[in-house]
């Protein structure tokens, strides 16, 4: 009798502790599945002429954040040029190429399926990207943009790529390489 008034005792506290625990993790979001890794291997980006006076050049960040920058004209650094992101700007590009959801994307945003309004002579980018095993070429006129919407605004055309190029040129800080000095315009 004693031995069975024991067993319902374990039971009873095994029960209670794995009801603990799990309050616990409901309460503190312990219990939330860690994210998985990108296994990002590498994202490249050349911007090419245009009717005008745009940058050309070509920027690309591998597994490591080793960022490499090669200017052909109208850049303010006409050469190669070598950096390594920061931990913390690593990370922001990482977040930012997870949230372009680059597998839905369509490979070409030149072209009028793809690109409801176009405005003429702006440079196109020639993106490539690796992540999760999924190689994807893609390319994108400047100019492309959606159908004006009620208020007659339109966005960038595929908007995810237009946040993406903003991220990458911020964190890698380009810029400096690409636009030349205001002292210097």
């Amino acid at each position: 009798m004693i031995s069975g008034k024991l067993g319902a005792a374990k039971r009873c506290g095994f029960i209670l502790k794995t009801c603990l625990v799990l309050i616990a993790c409901w309460g503190l979001n312990a219990c939330v599945e860690a994210p998985k890794p990108l296994n990002f291997q590498r994202i490249s980006v050349t911007a090419g002429p245009c009717n005008g006076v745009c940058p050309e050049y070509s920027l690309s960040v591998d597994e490591n954040g080793i960022v490499a920058f090669l200017g052909k004209r109208n850049v303010a650094v006409k050469a190669g040029r070598a950096a390594t992101l920061s931990p913390k700007n690593f990370e922001t590009l990482k977040a930012a190429i997870l949230a372009a959801n680059i597998a839905t994307l369509q490979s070409d945003y030149t072209s009028d399926a793809n690109c409801p309004v176009k405005s003429m002579g702006q440079s196109e980018l020639h993106w490539q990207i690796e992540i999760a095993g999924i190689s994807k070429d893609i390319r994108q006129n400047l100019g492309c943009a959606s159908a004006p919407d009620a208020s007659g605004a339109s966005t960038r055309m595929p908007p995810q790529l237009d946040v993406l190029f903003k991220v990458l040129l911020e964190t890698t800080a380009a810029n400096l390489w690409i636009n030349p000095p205001a002292s210097m315009r």
